[in-house]
């Protein structure tokens, strides 16, 4: 089964990583500008306003970017949970097992999902 974040990261396309600092385009007299700039000291009101919104879209992109790295963690952190319970509370019976496997086709697993579940029961006969 795939992680959360692939499939968030499916879902949404493959996008930049946020950068440190936005570097602001030059002004039309070729005035370059650092990175990280502060907006009022850009004196041309177009590269200041362009630079205003890459700024806004960096700080977006840094919040996406910090949720998925959450969901990520979390995802990790539920497939232990869940696989140790799964482990504990249906190791010894191939029937109990394959129960829990109808249970989830009931409830509406993805087949990724369900394949997940199975592989936790293979795993416990192969190591």
């Amino acid at each position: 089964m795939k992680p959360v974040v692939k499939e968030v990261t499916k879902q949404q396309g493959e996008k930049r990583k946020p950068l440190l600092k936005v570097i602001p385009a030059p002004d039309k007299d070729g005035t370059a500008y650092p990175a990280g700039i502060d907006p009022s000291k850009i004196k041309d009101p177009t590269v200041r306003t362009a630079y205003q919104s890459a700024i806004a879209n960096n700080m977006k992109l840094a919040e996406e970017s910090k949720n998925t790295w959450r969901c990520s963690a979390a995802d990790k952190e539920l497939r232990a949970k869940f696989k140790a319970w799964a482990v504990s509370a249906y190791r010894k019976d191939v029937e109990d097992q394959i129960g829990l496997i109808r249970e989830a086709s009931k409830l509406g697993f993805s087949d990724a999902l369900k394949e997940y579940v199975k592989g936790i029961f293979v795993s416990l006969t192969n190591p």
